[in-house]
């Protein structure tokens, strides 16, 4: 019994590892795109307003 909260915290540490990973790449891409979408709309406003 002693060993079971010790695994017991562990996973949760590595389910927790993992959620804070992907929240990490969600919030990278997101900032990516927007970027992107950022210079592209900059570029598409210069060829307008020429």
């Amino acid at each position: 019994m002693q060993g079971f909260p010790v695994s017991l915290i562990a996973t949760a540490f590595d389910s927790a590892g993992v959620i804070i990973a992907v929240i990490g790449l969600a919030v990278f891409a997101v900032l990516f795109v927007y970027q992107m979408v950022e210079v592209v709309t900059l570029r598409i406003m210069l060829i307008i307003s020429v």
